[in-house]
């Protein structure tokens, strides 16, 4: 009769607790035995509540703001590189449609080394030059007209991103992410300890299949630790090295 592997969930970063958490989940949906159970539907609130949490906080550091941004970049590097190509073009009027065009990116220069504020009046001002009527036959001819709808809708991205996050940064509890994780390990102990009690109350193999796709996860992210921990500088691991096979987070309490 199997038991469900111990380790120090503790010790996981937030991103790999919920990696983990989520393919529990995962499989957890396929098993109609344990989703009645209150101890499964409590262990998935908490989950829920702990997956928004997260997405609130990226949200609020700003990760999302940097990804809209890059994401703008490149659709205004690519609309250059285009141009800049179409110049030297073989075709007199292709060449003269991209004179045309590119006169607008050189009057703003390359905002894309600005502060964002700077940036995004700028990207917003060739924008307005760009879909103005009279450029439309010249973006055909050039073929920019995709990378111009691009920076568009990339433009209007980052501003919805960066509207978003300084919404979420000021109403967000910078403990609640904290709250919510010890939550779901409360919440995790709970489940493990049901799953234990029905191996000796009433085993059967889809139960044990399950604690067995569980062990192999934990032996999973225990091997990851491991990996993470000893290629880390000295000054970034732990204040306590794990020596325990199992990672027994009882005796490291």
């Amino acid at each position: 009769m199997g038991k469900v592997k111990k380790f120090s969930i503790t010790r996981l970063r937030n991103d790999e607790w919920l990696g983990f958490l989520t393919h529990i989940l995962n499989r957890l949906q396929g098993t109609h035995a344990f989703l009645c159970s209150p101890q499964a539907q409590a262990f998935k609130e908490s989950v829920e509540q702990y997956k928004r949490q997260m997405t609130a906080e990226s949200i609020a550091s700003g990760q999302a703001v940097i990804d809209a941004d890059r994401a703008a970049d490149q659709a205004w590097s690519c609309l250059n590189a285009l141009l800049k190509v179409a110049l030297l073009h073989p075709d007199e009027a292709h060449r003269a449609a991209a004179e045309r065009l590119y006169k607008h990116l050189k009057k703003y220069g390359n905002p894309t080394q600005l502060a964002y504020d700077e940036e995004y009046a700028k990207l917003q001002k060739l924008l307005d030059n760009l879909e103005a009527p009279e450029c439309e036959a010249d973006l055909k001819l050039t073929h920019a007209d995709d990378w111009v709808k691009a920076l568009r809708e990339r433009y209007d991205n980052f501003m919805k991103t960066y509207q978003r996050r300084i919404e979420t940064a000021a109403a967000t509890n910078p403990g609640a992410t904290k709250m919510a994780r010890v939550e779901t390990e409360n919440r995790y102990k709970s489940f493990v300890d049901y799953l234990e009690a029905l191996l000796v109350i009433m085993p059967n193999e889809e139960i044990e299949k399950f604690v067995a796709e569980l062990n192999t996860q934990i032996d999973i992210k225990k091997t990851a630790f491991k990996q993470r921990t000893s290629s880390e500088p000295v000054a970034e691991k732990p204040l306590e090295l794990v020596a325990d096979e199992e990672m027994n987070e009882e005796k490291m309490a």
